[in-house]
């Protein structure tokens, strides 16, 4: 396995074609994260490019060091799923609040204190 270590600014255009080239060879790769500051929209479009074309080359492709705020990022795009993530992310199950979602449970408005007396 390859391991490709990928710098604060995210997946450029050199990391990006030696790991294609590295997955066209038939070689699995192991993309280590771990200096990689501040994820964003951005850095996560270059991952999820690398991961078709790991898909395209029938390769495996695995992300380690992920940052808590990439996990988070992927978790709440509904993509933990589709990246090999290392540590994973808690199961869909497991998971006690997603970004958006509302609670259905409504507020009782309050009683004033003549309200209660009646």
């Amino acid at each position: 396995m390859a391991t490709v270590v990928f710098d604060a600014g995210g997946p450029d255009d050199a990391v990006s074609a030696r790991v294609r080239a590295l997955l066209g060879a038939g070689a699995d790769v192991e993309c280590d994260l771990a200096a990689l500051a501040a994820p964003d929209a951005r850095a996560l479009d270059g991952l999820l490019r690398l991961v078709l074309a790991a898909r395209g080359h029938r390769g495996r492709l695995r992300f380690v060091g992920v940052p808590q705020r990439l996990t988070d990022l992927l978790v709440a795009c509904g993509l933990d799923d589709v990246v090999d993530v290392e540590p994973r992310p808690p199961p869909a199950a497991a998971r006690r609040w997603r970004p958006g979602c509302v609670s259905r449970r409504r507020r009782r408005p309050l009683r004033r204190a003549r309200d209660r007396r009646a």
